[in-house]
């Protein structure tokens, strides 16, 4: 045995879908478990939409308070320098905030989906406003 090298599965050299199938089984086996049932992953799915209008749900998830509250001045502010900041960033922010919402409206999570929208997009629109803000203030700084 001191020429041949043992074979240990790391996660990175596992099939993408062998890490699916575990990660079903496991889903399936656990929603099971503590459902007393069998519960299959596509029946689970069509449980947790929660209406059948999609549009009425996201119109209820934009038009939140939670949502105006958290964008309301974030957003009118922060677009204003996104441009400065590296292209990849800001293209994946704005991708998880729309699948966040598309989620959060599958779901007709109303106000709190912008918790996990802010979550995706709040750091960088944050940073575009303090640009902003420091921008506007170096002229002060001057006199």
């Amino acid at each position: 045995m001191s020429g041949t090298k043992r074979f240990r599965p790391t996660l990175e050299s596992l099939e993408p879908w062998t890490l699916m199938s575990v990660a079903l089984a496991t889903v399936t086996a656990l929603q099971s478990l503590t459902r007393g049932q069998l519960i299959w992953p596509w029946s689970l799915a069509g449980y947790l939409g929660a209406t059948n209008n999609y549009f009425a749900s996201l119109w209820r998830c934009v038009s939140a308070h939670e949502m105006w509250y958290t964008f309301g001045w974030l957003v009118p502010l922060g677009v204003w320098n996104l441009k400065r900041l590296p292209k990849a960033w800001v293209l994946s922010a704005f991708a998880a905030l729309l699948v966040a919402l598309a989620l959060g409206a599958y779901r007709d999570t109303f106000g709190s989906v912008a918790r996990p929208m802010f979550n995706a997009a709040g750091p960088l629109l944050t940073l575009s406003v303090a640009i902003l803000l420091a921008k506007l203030a170096a002229p002060l700084k001057q006199h």
